[in-house]
């Protein structure tokens, strides 16, 4: 017994031994010693010479002998451990670190894709460098045009629970340089605030404070990829991934609108809001809460950036300029000719290039809403105090998912729709059941409204006075007046809490149907726009490259993505009126093959799911009922709610469907809408289905696992078959019965 007590004990000491030689304070050293050890120089394999690299199984030997390493399998994991943090990295960045006649590189030894500048103690320039000694959670945003200081000292840092201290005396902002006690910014198209510890994070990952553009001189890329968002960063990771020589320009975030301001800060918000409504809710589950369940705002938001910068790697410049062997270059880009784009004075020459620019939020013209705060998915996730009177003006996909979270999260919410229903292009009963899913959340609907005007009001949280009547002249601002008192107690002061110094805003509508001149007035606290998106085409130089397009509908392309220049792709929001993260991954996969292996690849090909993340969600593949109907499409539909599921029962997620449409008299699948939890992660199985052309008979013949809200896809299936059993059909099985006895 004691020899097998040792023997684990004795496992468990070398195990901690070969742990504490691989912890990450020594990997620099280790670099060294490699570096200054190694062989390095110009070897060849098939005809080709790759500069300064060293071979991988010299370097096993290496440390070994050295005593760095007690075997060769731990030398390789070592060996690893350079490579992934970026020390070095194989020459074609096609293998691991190998205990095999593999070329490295060092990182160094690369030709420069792009990098930070490092301070006098080698660590990279950040955002924090530049940041008055002042708690994280006061500040508001910088312009990310901003970042440039001449005081290239070595700051000491101070932690404590959200402040960090700086020794900077001045600061660069929206290009002006101020004092660190009033220090003026302006709101640029894309802003980030509060500055805490998990935005700097980001913004050191995305839109670095400084960086050094690579050389292009003498260079003539295969691929220059404007925008780095999802379409944008796919390409020039596929395209780099395959040998071709990219380079990519993106002037904001790298990572776009999703990591930024759209998917995954929403994502967090939503989860957020979904616990708090559980929680309001747990007594039908027998489970009680003692008093009121209270939300820390505050709280939410923090998580949600934090969780944002610890996303924030995986898009960085860093990442694309040395893991994916990307040239970086952080700026404008403009086309100046049809194989030329310049970029901070730089002149860029490609055989190819993929336009990646994305969209803004469309703003309506309403009189009066461009001279007021308000907000849209690119300001929303700054917010750190709840508004008790919200707005929002639109319910498509990201106006109902944020109106329903910030109603759960305690505001007082309403919803402004043109339209006499909410999410126009999702089936109509399945939008039918969000809509009243919001309404017992208690987000009131104005449907059918024509805004009339907007303004300031006199009138802010602190007076109890009713404000809700119909007139709107008692209480008008001057809007210059309210601007220049904005610029004096903290709208554009650096330092001050400018959300409680906003004014609120007065909203004047009628209702479509009543007498035409009835008007209502009401007035909230901010107001969040999301009447859709217009895509980013103008300032870009296209009509240098002979690039046609439209300030509506974005880049004119073909259906192999290509615009009015064969030579030139778009891809994502910029030209797709399926403005989805995963479309644009996908039409970069498509570019990739078109552009540079004479591929044939077509967009309208192309099987796009969707959803909509509101609570229930909704999710949709293929065609509509009411696109059946256009086209004279005869079909079938085949429904499941989900009051007839057991596990939806148990879970007491009851509300919507499952409906799927199949060709008239087969099992053809032609589109399925899925309304309740979970249907974004239901979607994808009959996706599958019409990607591969499988029957929904067959799809009923896939054993589910029992219980699942996924049943509801297999019972449609058991539906379908249960038609083939014509009358004729069942006489016959009751003959047979007769004689199997």
């Amino acid at each position: 017994q004691q020899q097998q007590q040792q023997q684990p004990r004795a496992a468990q000491e070398e195990e901690a031994e070969g742990q504490a030689s691989l912890q990450l304070p020594d990997l620099e050293e280790l670099r060294k010693a490699l570096l200054a050890n190694v062989e390095i120089k110009n070897r060849s394999y098939h005809l080709k010479t790759y500069k300064r690299c060293f071979i991988g199984s010299e370097a096993v030997t290496y440390m070994v002998k050295a005593g760095l390493a007690a075997s060769r399998e731990q030398a390789v994991l070592l060996g690893n451990l350079l490579l992934q943090s970026g020390a070095f990295f194989h020459v074609a960045r096609d293998h691991s670190f190998k205990d095999e006649r593999l070329f490295y590189r060092f990182a160094e030894h690369f030709e420069n894709s792009g990098a930070k500048p490092v301070k006098g103690d080698g660590s990279a320039v950040s955002w924090g460098d530049f940041l008055p000694k002042t708690a994280w959670s006061t500040r508001p945003s910088l312009s990310l045009s901003s970042a440039s200081s001449s005081d290239s000292s070595s700051p000491s840092t101070t932690k404590k629970r959200g402040i960090l201290g700086r020794s900077s005396s001045m600061v660069s902002v929206a290009g002006q340089n101020a004092s660190s006690t009033n220090v003026a910014y302006k709101v640029s198209a894309v802003d980030v605030s509060p500055l805490d510890e998990h935005n700097v994070k980001l913004l050191d990952n995305v839109h670095p404070a400084k960086w050094i553009d690579p050389d292009p001189s003498g260079k003539v890329y295969n691929v220059v990829v404007i925008g780095a968002g999802a379409g944008g960063l796919v390409t020039a990771s596929g395209c780099s991934g395959v040998g071709a020589k990219v380079a990519i320009i993106e002037k904001h975030m790298m990572g776009g609108d999703c990591l930024n301001v759209g998917c995954v800060p929403s994502k967090a918000l939503l989860k957020c809001a979904k616990v708090a409504h559980t929680l309001r809710t747990s007594s039908r589950f027998g489970v009680h809460v003692k008093g009121e369940v209270e939300v820390d705002f505050g709280q939410i938001m923090e998580r949600m950036r934090r969780l944002r910068a610890k996303i924030s790697p995986i898009d960085s410049f860093e990442r694309y300029s040395t893991v994916k062997g990307v040239d970086v270059f952080k700026g404008h880009g403009m086309f100046t000719g049809k194989h030329t784009v310049e970029v901070n004075g730089q002149k860029l020459r490609f055989a190819k290039a993929v336009i990646a620019t994305g969209g803004s939020p469309g703003v309506p013209n309403v009189p009066g809403l461009r001279d007021v705060p308000f907000l849209t998915n690119l300001n929303v996730f700054n917010l750190t105090k709840l508004p008790k009177r919200l707005a929002v003006i639109g319910a498509g996909p990201i106006g109902c998912e944020l109106a329903q979270a910030f109603q759960r999260f305690g505001s007082e919410v309403v919803v402004f729709v043109r339209s006499d229903r909410i999410l126009r292009k999702e089936d109509p009963a399945a939008a039918d059941v969000v809509f009243q899913a919001m309404k017992d959340d208690g987000v009131r609907f104005v449907t059918g409204a024509q805004l009339k005007r907007v303004h300031l009001s006199k009138k802010r949280d602190s007076d109890d006075d009713d404000d809700s009547g119909d007139g709107d002249n008692d209480d008008v601002v001057d809007q210059k007046e309210e601007a220049t008192r904005l610029m004096t107690t903290g709208f554009e002061i650096f330092g001050k809490d400018t959300q409680s110094q906003q004014r609120p805003v007065r909203i004047v509508y009628s209702v479509k149907g009543e007498e035409e001149a009835q008007e209502h007035s009401e007035v909230f606290d901010s107001i969040l726009v999301a009447t859709g998106r217009v895509p980013n085409v103008e300032g870009m130089g296209l009509e240098a490259a002979g690039v046609e397009y439209d300030k509506r509908s974005g880049v004119l392309v073909n259906d192999m993505l290509q615009t009015t220049q064969k030579h030139i792709f778009a891809v994502g929001d910029v030209v797709a009126k399926y403005q989805f993260t995963h479309v644009a991954d996908f039409m970069a996969r498509m570019v990739i093959r078109n552009a540079l292996f004479f591929g044939s690849d077509r967009f309208s090909d192309l099987l796009i799911p969707w959803a909509t993340y509101t609570d229930p969600e909704v999710a949709h593949v293929g065609l509509y009922e009411s696109d059946l109907k256009e086209k004279g499409v005869e079909y079938d539909t085949y429904e499941r709610p989900f009051a007839d599921i057991d596990r939806a029962l148990l879970d007491g997620d009851t509300l919507g469907f499952c409906r799927i449409h199949t060709k008239k008299g087969g099992d053809q699948i032609l589109g399925c809408t899925i309304v309740g939890a979970h249907a974004g992660d239901m979607i994808s199985e009959v996706t599958l289905a019409m990607q591969s052309n499988t029957g929904l008979g067959r799809v009923a013949t896939v054993i589910h696992p029992y219980p699942t809200q996924a049943e509801a896809v297999r019972q449609c299936g058991d539906a379908f078959n249960r038609t083939r059993l014509t009358p004729t059909i069942k006489s016959l099985f009751r003959t047979l019965m007769k004689y199997n006895k």
